[in-house]
């Protein structure tokens, strides 16, 4: 829960206006006008000499929660300088009623010079480590990793901005014209973009591609993971720097091309065949080979010891037993904290060894978290979403794959793993290679239960903007170019000096 911040040297005081009911959902936290609040309650005022500070919530004229300086009328006419701050509940409180949890109040001085960033960043944080434990060490590098390699892996890495972010955009996209109402909400990935690819074997043996990280997965409007696919292709297009001749405009087409394709014909799923050889090509990369798969799992996994981590290595294992070799002569040898990924550095992931007369065997274990969707106030926290949403998609399932507890645990190998950025250089028929993504993300929305009123939607949609995902996606780069500036002006993961 974030902070209320009082300015010191208030008289202390108490009053209590009507409380009227006020959206749930944040709101932009871009660009918002400072306002008078016309209603709000003051509860548990906790006051010290010189010093007032009061638990409150409030909306503006406008009828829009807001979360910067306001002043709050009291009952005595004394003005209070206040910092308001968000409240994420599913319960208001009316009429002296109890809100579902409060948030602590602070004494401190307000710091009006913290970038957005920064301050948001450290409500995740807190609210991440209420959710699941932290590795401390992991989550420095996330910050480290980002800053390192450009605003690409800063957008991969920030989904609990982007989920925000976004939904103050649509609001706005949605009341200048560009978007139109009542977009279904579905069953999503949540955090979809262009390195959330990979391979795995099927039940059959067969190579298959398609997406494979659900960790965000979340009940968001379906254009949620357009948007985001089509804002990680406009920054892979600047990175990559491969000769795909195609712009940004061209990767919208072709996701938005794919996707309807997808919808119309119930969906396909990618089983790799030599028949489709730009994707033939990606999956076997000299960067997937054997020798660089088991190179990059020695560099980025380590020993899992220390007491602290004693309880984490007891669930991990005890979900890692689900998904032990058949092999009976494989022996679980060594168990290794893993790092990987970008948004779930930090999480607990560890890769279970086993050693057998056919050679090594690997499995990983990682920590569940709720998504960021939570967070951001989007709705309370769901179970088992991974199941729900892989369930009904049209796909050939990755047989290794399991939800235990409160972990995931699969199979790594190299054609079992995540297709890197640099493999995409490879890339020759790139228009495909974007329309194929589309194709699969419309396998997964399909799952949802809503595809006649999504293809409505969105054929309204393109009709009344064409551009509609051009617009949207640059608007979001945009934004989270903005983001990426106001997270190098921080100190996030530079190490203290002693």
């Amino acid at each position: 829960m974030r902070k209320d911040l009082v300015r010191p040297g208030l008289p202390s005081q108490r009053g209590t206006l009507r409380l009227h009911r006020f959206p749930l959902r944040r709101q932009s936290q871009e660009s918002r006008r400072l306002s008078r609040v016309s209603s709000a309650t003051i509860k548990d005022e906790v006051a010290s000499p010189g010093v007032a500070s009061f638990l409150i919530i409030g909306i503006t004229d406008e009828r829009r929660v807001i979360d910067r300086a306001a002043i709050l009328h009291s009952n005595d006419s004394h003005e209070i300088p206040l910092a308001l701050e968000y409240i994420h509940t599913d319960r208001l409180c009316f009429g002296g009623e109890q809100l579902a949890k409060h948030p602590r109040v602070s004494h401190a001085e307000p710091r009006m010079n913290k970038p957005q960033f920064q301050s948001a960043t450290e409500r995740y944080e807190r609210w991440l480590r209420e959710q699941t434990p932290i590795i401390d060490r992991d989550l420095r590098s996330k910050y480290r990793k980002m800053r390192k390699e450009g605003v690409f892996t800063f957008f991969r890495g920030t989904f609990y901005r982007w989920v925000d972010l976004w939904e103050g955009k649509r609001k706005e996209l949605r009341e200048n014209g560009v978007l139109i109402r009542k977009a279904p909400e579905i069953l999503s990935v949540g955090d979809l973009h262009i390195e959330n690819f990979g391979t795995w074997r099927d039940a059959e043996g067969r190579l298959v591609w398609g997406i494979n990280d659900f960790d965000e997965a979340y009940p968001l409007r379906y254009l949620n993971d357009l948007v985001r696919l089509a804002t990680s292709a406009f920054f892979a297009i600047q990175e990559v720097r491969a000769d795909w001749s195609l712009s940004h405009e061209k990767a919208c087409d072709a996701i938005l091309k794919g996707y309807r394709e997808g919808h119309a014909s119930g969906g396909a799923p990618f089983a790799l065949t030599r028949c489709t050889p730009w994707l033939w090509n990606i999956a076997t990369n000299p960067s997937r080979t054997p020798e660089q798969f088991w190179e990059k799992i020695r560099e980025r996994t380590r020993g899992a010891g220390g007491k602290h981590l004693g309880k984490i290595l007891k669930e991990a294992r005890k979900a890692l037993d689900h998904s032990a070799p058949e092999d009976p002569t494989a022996v679980p040898t060594d168990l290794r904290l893993r790092q990987a990924g970008v948004g779930s550095l930090g999480r607990p992931r560890f890769v279970q060894f086993y050693e057998g007369r056919a050679g090594q065997i690997l499995r990983e274990a990682k920590r569940i978290a709720p998504s960021a969707a939570v967070f951001a106030g989007f709705g309370p926290v769901i179970k088992q979403p991974y199941q729900k949403l892989l369930h009904k998609a049209v796909r050939l399932s990755d047989p290794f794959f399991i939800v235990a507890g409160n972990w995931t645990v699969r199979r790594l190998a190299f054609d079992s793993d995540k297709i890197p950025l640099e493999s995409l250089k490879t890339v020759q028929d790139a228009t495909a290679f974007f329309q194929a993504m589309g194709t699969e993300t419309a396998n997964i929305h399909l799952g949802g239960g809503k595809a006649r009123a999504v293809e409505k939607h969105l054929e309204a949609q393109s009709r009344h903007a064409p551009d509609w995902l051009i617009q949207a996606s640059s608007a979001m780069a945009g934004i989270t170019k903005q983001d990426f500036d106001d997270f190098c002006v921080t100190k996030l993961g530079i190490e203290k000096k002693m």
